[in-house]
């Protein structure tokens, strides 16, 4: 257990949300949690859950959704994965708010109660600067989101997302590797049937691949051509 607790204070260290904290820091936080692993496809439908504890992603990519009982229809609006955090909003003493999350694959976490954490924040305010600059971010992405989601076509949201999660993006996440096309289309708010014909389009037109669930970019150029379609 030694040599995982030094591990995963490793990758802590590597979070850009504490790198500027001091080691001894770092360690105490780490001291006031637990790990926990939760295998694909776990869902986390009650918000008491998360409004106890504050999560930092080790590894693995977690869904965060917004699911609509009239028309069972989910919207997903973040995808989380390794250095990322949740739930911000209980740090601040925000409503809870009505989002569920699920794993796309086993996910290890590090689990610190709310209220440690808070007092933790008290002794290391630079981590609070850091954390405001996540949120905004998150916030740009969102609102990127509903502009296009409510403006653009089908296919420029697909090209973008594309785009935004290949080799040749800036951040290179990857984000949507090994996705079903249901999860896909949940990413850009259409149906499994709409982006199976785009994605059918793209393949008949030269732009994509795809093999084993990865769709690979072959022409790049034609790619961005496809954005403002």
């Amino acid at each position: 257990m030694k040599n995982n607790q030094e591990t995963y204070l490793q990758i802590i260290r590597e979070n850009s949300l504490f790198k500027d904290v001091d080691n001894s820091q770092l360690l105490k936080l780490t001291n006031d949690s637990s790990f926990e692993y939760w295998v694909k496809r776990t869902c986390i439908l009650d918000s008491k859950i998360t409004k106890k504890y504050f999560f930092i992603i080790i590894s693995g990519r977690i869904k965060v959704y917004y699911y609509n009982d009239a028309s069972d229809r989910k919207l997903t609006l973040f995808l989380l994965t390794k250095h990322d955090v949740f739930d911000i909003y209980n740090l601040f003493q925000f409503q809870t708010h009505n989002v569920f999350y699920e794993t796309l694959d086993d996910v290890l976490v590090m689990r610190t109660p709310i209220s440690a954490i808070k007092e933790w924040m008290l002794i290391n305010p630079i981590f609070n600067t850091k954390i405001l600059h996540y949120t905004i971010e998150q916030m740009k992405t969102l609102e990127d989101y509903l502009i296009s989601t409510n403006l653009d076509t089908t296919t420029t949201r697909l090209a973008r997302l594309l785009l935004n999660n290949s080799n040749n993006s800036i951040n290179n996440s990857k984000l949507i590797d090994g996705l079903p096309h249901k999860e896909l289309a949940q990413l850009i708010g259409t149906t499994r049937a709409v982006l199976n014909r785009h994605l059918q389009k793209f393949k008949d037109d030269g732009i994509i691949d795809i093999q084993n669930r990865t769709i690979k970019i072959i022409n790049l150029d034609l790619l961005i051509g496809q954005l403002n379609k």
